[in-house]
């Protein structure tokens, strides 16, 4: 998961140390526009693209402040 994460542009991943879960950093993304037209301005608007047009359902990084 953490190899493929960090081909995707605009991401980049640490490897986790003993866990199962992945903490991607989106940095890169904010700002930039998706294949099906969505304004990426938060994580929260990006989770909501990838459900919506790739089918992959996330948490946002807001759900844990």
């Amino acid at each position: 998961m953490v190899d493929w994460l960090r081909q995707a542009p605009g991401i980049s991943c640490h490897k986790p140390e003993g866990a199962f879960y992945v903490f991607p950093n989106i940095a890169g993304c904010i700002g930039k526009t998706t294949r099906g037209g969505r304004r990426l301005a938060t994580d929260t608007d990006f989770v909501s693209a990838l459900l919506q047009e790739q089918n992959v359902a996330t948490v946002p990084g807001a759900a844990y402040a």
